[in-house]
């Protein structure tokens, strides 16, 4: 079935709209689990202090479930790093450094083995080359660090849908070994569906 897909210019502008009530909408009502599952799989790499990188951060819903470690978040509209900007303080106090950058998930203003980790949740099914933005993660972190990223299963209004068997085969084609792989369910209003939207994550290991 062919897809139709918003381009970035229409996504930046859908999250500029949004971005004021993002998170009372996602974490109310629509029952958006993905920062929280995603986060609570990944940490078991991770150690305190490590250097994690939320690609397509938004207004910053994962980084609460990230306790002493230095974040950077990256996200490509001006408007939901500002909402993410007014929780820096707060995170503070659990030991969370945050800083924000805005940039295109494809081409990040970092160096090459910059960070321990780099995640992305909810971020791939707005992107049609989804090797480019692998291989930016895989560039931003250090020999043996953690990549993971979810993609959506379920078609969903204006986005791209990737089954589990398809992502599994591009991460052969890039040498980037699973360490662990699950799925989860999130509502979504917005994409008029009669049942939760299926989400897999993908956890990945560098190699040397």
């Amino acid at each position: 079935m062919q897809q139709t897909v918003l381009n970035p210019n229409q996504v930046r502008r859908q999250y500029a709209d949004w971005a004021d009530k993002y998170d009372s909408e996602l974490e109310g009502s629509w029952q958006y689990v993905g920062p929280r599952e995603v986060a609570a799989q990944v940490r078991e790499f991770l150690k305190p202090g490590s250097r994690i990188a939320d690609i397509g951060c938004g207004t910053g819903l994962a980084f609460q479930f990230f306790p002493d470690s230095h974040i950077t978040g990256f996200d490509f509209c001006d408007q939901m790093l500002r909402q993410a900007a007014a929780k820096i303080e707060g995170l503070k106090q659990q030991g969370t450094d945050v800083r924000l950058e805005l940039a295109d998930v494809t081409n990040l203003p970092v160096p090459d083995n910059r960070f321990d980790a780099a995640i992305s949740v909810s971020v791939t099914e707005h992107i049609a080359d989804l090797s480019a933005m692998i291989r930016e993660m895989r560039r931003i972190v250090v020999p043996e660090g953690v990549i993971a990223f979810t993609a959506a299963e379920t078609q969903l209004n204006g986005c791209i849908a990737r089954s589990k068997s398809e992502v599994s085969e591009l991460l052969i084609a890039e040498n980037l070994p699973l360490l662990k792989t699950f799925g989860y369910r999130s509502h979504f209003e917005y994409a008029m569906l009669t049942r939760p939207a299926i989400y897999n994550c993908f956890i990945c290991k560098k190699p040397r």
